[in-house]
C-alpha cells in the first residue's frame, strides 16, 4: 500500500511538474537580442570617513582622535596610519622612583575608548604620551613596564602599532589642566589647512587636540628645508620670503602665541661645543619671525 502511495505521489508530481513547465514554456516571449556589451568596470567610491569617537578625559588619562595633519605633525612618530593618542599622568603612576602604582589607571574605560576606534588591524597606529613634572630618578625599567603593558592593551583593541613616548616637565604638571581643552566639543571636526610652500609650512590651530598639544599656541610653523646655524648666513633668503609668506597666510590675531619647529644640521644639533649658540641662534630667528607678525614666540623645537 505504502508503495503505491509513493507510486501515485511521483506520478502526481511529475504530472504537476510537466504542466508547470509547459506552462512556463507556453508563456516565455520571443528572443530577445543579447544586451550590449558592458564597458570597462567602474572603480568603487571610497566610502564615507566614519566620524571619529569623542575624546574622553578621565582623571589619570585622556584618549583623543588623531584626525589632522597638524595632530600628526605634532605627535612624535605621528604618520598616516595615526588613528588616536592617550595622554597620561605619569606622575600619579610613579609616586616615587623605585614604585609603580597602576592604580589610578582605569584601564577597562582606556580598553572601552580604544575599541570605539574600530581600527585596522594591518595599519592603524596608537600613540600614548606619558607625562611627568620631573624627569624620574630611577625606575627605567618601571618606564618600559608601561610601554610593554600599553603596546598589549593597544593590539588588544585592534590596533596594529603602538607608538610610546614620555614627556617632562619643568617640575609641575596637572594632566587636569593639561587636557582641559579635550572638554569641549567646540571645534573638534575643525580643518587645520597648511599654508605654506616645500620650504616653510604654517598651521592654524583650530581643535582642541591641537590646542593641547600647542599648549595653547594660535598657528605653528613647520620650517621643512634643514638650516645650519653654524654658518653666518644661515637662512637662504628664500626660506625667509617663504617662512615670511606662510605666516601672513595664517592671519592671526595680534599678540597669539605662535610655535615653530625647526630641522637642523647633524653637525650643529649634535656639536656639544656649540650646543648653546645653536639653541640662541634657532630661538633669536624663531622670535623674530613672531614679532614682525605682531605674535609672541610660543616654544621651539628642532
Amino acid at each position: 500500500m505504502a508503495a503505491t502511495t509513493a507510486v501515485r505521489w511521483v506520478g502526481f508530481l511529475a504530472a504537476f511538474g510537466g504542466l508547470a513547465l509547459g506552462l512556463a514554456w507556453a508563456a516565455d516571449p520571443p528572443a530577445q537580442p543579447p544586451p550590449p556589451a558592458a564597458g570597462p568596470a567602474q572603480p568603487k567610491a571610497d566610502p564615507a570617513p566614519v566620524k571619529p569617537p569623542k575624546a574622553v578625559v578621565a582623571k589619570a588619562f585622556a584618549v583623543a582622535p588623531v584626525t589632522t595633519d597638524l595632530h600628526r605633525r605634532l605627535i612624535r612618530g605621528g604618520d598616516p596610519a595615526s588613528l588616536a593618542v592617550v595622554l597620561l599622568d605619569g606622575s600619579d603612576l610613579f609616586p616615587d622612583p623605585r614604585t609603580i602604582d597602576p592604580g589610578p589607571l582605569d584601564l577597562d574605560a582606556i580598553y572601552k575608548a580604544l575599541v570605539a576606534y574600530r581600527p585596522d588591524k594591518t595599519r592603524s597606529r596608537v600613540h600614548v604620551v606619558t607625562h611627568f613634572a620631573r624627569i624620574p630618578n630611577a625606575n627605567e625599567n618601571g618606564i618600559r613596564l608601561l610601554d610593554y603593558a600599553f603596546e598589549w592593551l593597544g593590539r588588544r583593541t585592534g590596533f596594529a602599532a603602538v607608538s610610546p613616548a614620555s614627556t617632562y616637565h619643568n617640575g609641575s604638571f596637572s594632566l587636569a589642566d593639561h587636557v582641559a581643552p579635550l572638554r569641549e566639543e567646540k571645534g573638534a571636526d575643525a580643518a587645520e589647512p597648511a599654508v605654506g610652500d616645500e620650504r616653510v609650512k604654517a598651521y592654524p590651530v583650530r581643535t582642541p587636540l591641537s590646542r593641547v598639544l600647542t599648549e595653547g599656541a594660535a598657528g605653528v610653523v613647520d620650517v621643512l628645508t634643514r638650516l645650519d646655524p653654524t654658518r653666518d648666513d644661515w637662512v637662504p633668503a628664500d626660506v625667509e620670503k617663504s617662512a615670511q609668506a606662510a605666516i601672513a597666510g595664517l592671519k592671526l590675531a595680534r599678540g597669539g602665541k605662535l610655535n615653530f619647529a625647526f630641522r637642523i644640521a647633524d653637525r650643529a644639533r649634535l656639536d656639544d661645543r656649540n650646543r648653546n649658540q645653536t639653541r640662541e641662534r634657532v630661538r633669536g630667528l624663531a622670535r623674530r619671525w613672531a614679532e614682525e607678525h605682531g605674535l609672541e614666540l610660543g616654544s621651539f623645537s628642532y
